[in-house]
């Protein structure tokens, strides 16, 4: 788990993002189907509320990152 997990750090750090405050490791699992590691993000800004639309970006970029280095998202 560890070892996918450095590609969703790398991730997360490229997308260089102020918006990004903390990032969680919320849970591991693995069993005969894969590994899964649920990441939480706290966004926030001091002097306003951000719009979906700002924060989907940074989503958009990480998950666009995480899917070229091989990591398959799961589907809800």
């Amino acid at each position: 788990v560890v070892d996918k997990y450095e590609k969703i750090g790398k991730a997360i750090e490229e997308a260089n993002s102020p918006l990004i405050k903390k990032v969680f490791v919320t849970d591991t699992y693995e069993d005969e189907n894969g590994k899964s590691i649920t990441v939480r993000l706290l966004f926030s800004l001091n002097d306003r509320t951000l719009t979906r639309e700002e924060v989907m970006e940074v989503v958009d970029s990480i998950i666009d990152k995480l899917k070229k280095d091989g990591i398959n998202l799961k589907q809800m």
